[in-house]
C-alpha cells in the first residue's frame, strides 16, 4: 500500500499538479513583472496623494482556471487627514482592471471580509515585491537621438547664412558631403581661431556632422578645422 501511494504521490509531481497547487510558487517572466508594474503606476496614480504612494509587496496570485494570475499590492498613502493609515490592498484582475479592496466596515470599493479577500495569505502564490520595485525605480529610457537628414543641414545652413548677413558679412556658407566651408571676404587668422572659440557654433556644428570646416576668402586666406579630431589642420 504504501508503495502505490508513492506512485502515485510521483506521478503526480511529474505531471505537474502540484506547480500551482496551494502554497506552490508560481513562475514569472518578464512580462509578468512589467504588466505587475504597469498595475502598479495605475494604483499610484488612483491616491488622493500619489506622491505618497509607497509600495510595500506585490504578490501573483494562484492562477485561474485560464491560468491568467491577479496580481495583488499591498501599499500605503497619505488620506484625506495627510496622514498614513493602515496598510491597503488593490487587485490587478485578469482583465487588467486596478481594484482597491476595501475591509467589512468601510465605504466604497469592492468591501470583502476575510473569507472572501482575493489579496489574503492562502491565495498568494509568489512575492514578486523587488523584481516590480527595480522596474518603478529605473530611470527613464532616452529615446535614440532622430538621425540627421539633409533638410536638417540645410536649415542649419540658411540659418548660418542668415546670421552673417545681419552682421553684414560679406560672405556665405555651403555644404558639400560632410565639409561646411565659410565663404567670407573678412577671413583671417584671428577671425578664424575666434570661430574656433564660438562653443556654441562649435557644438552646433558637430551636432549636424560636420567632419570638416574650411574657412577662406578664395584668395591668400585659408584655414581647415578637423571637426573630427578636434585639431587645426596645418
Amino acid at each position: 500500500m504504501r508503495r502505490i501511494a508513492g506512485v502515485v504521490v510521483l506521478v503526480l509531481a511529474v505531471t505537474g499538479f502540484f506547480s500551482v497547487g496551494w502554497g506552490a510558487t508560481v513562475p514569472y517572466d518578464a512580462t509578468a513583472v512589467r504588466r505587475a508594474a504597469d498595475g502598479a503606476v495605475t494604483l499610484r496614480g488612483m491616491m488622493k496623494d500619489p506622491d505618497s504612494f509607497v509600495l510595500e509587496g506585490v504578490f501573483l496570485m494562484r492562477p485561474n482556471k485560464h491560468g491568467i494570475s491577479d496580481v495583488c499590492y499591498f501599499y500605503r498613502s497619505h488620506n484625506s487627514y495627510g496622514g498614513y493609515g493602515d496598510t491597503g490592498e488593490a487587485r490587478l484582475n485578469s482583465k487588467d482592471q486596478v481594484e482597491i479592496v476595501e475591509k467589512s466596515g468601510t465605504a466604497g470599493g469592492s468591501i470583502v471580509d476575510a473569507i472572501t479577500d482575493p489579496c489574503k495569505a492562502s491565495k498568494q502564490a509568489t512575492d514578486i515585491t523587488t523584481p516590480v520595485k527595480t522596474i518603478l525605480s529605473a530611470p527613464p529610457s532616452t529615446p535614440p537621438a532622430r538621425a540627421l537628414t539633409p533638410s536638417d543641414r540645410k536649415a542649419w545652413i540658411d540659418s548660418f547664412n542668415d546670421g552673417m548677413r545681419k552682421q553684414g558679412v560679406a560672405g556665405y556658407a555651403e555644404m558639400t558631403g560632410d565639409v561646411l566651408t565659410v565663404h567670407s571676404e573678412r577671413a583671417s587668422a584671428v577671425r578664424f581661431h575666434a570661430l574656433l572659440a564660438n562653443t556654441a557654433v562649435m557644438d552646433s556644428l558637430h551636432q549636424m556632422g560636420f567632419t570638416t570646416m574650411v574657412y577662406t576668402n578664395e584668395a591668400d586666406q585659408k584655414y581647415v578645422f578637423d571637426l573630427a579630431k578636434n585639431v587645426e589642420v596645418k
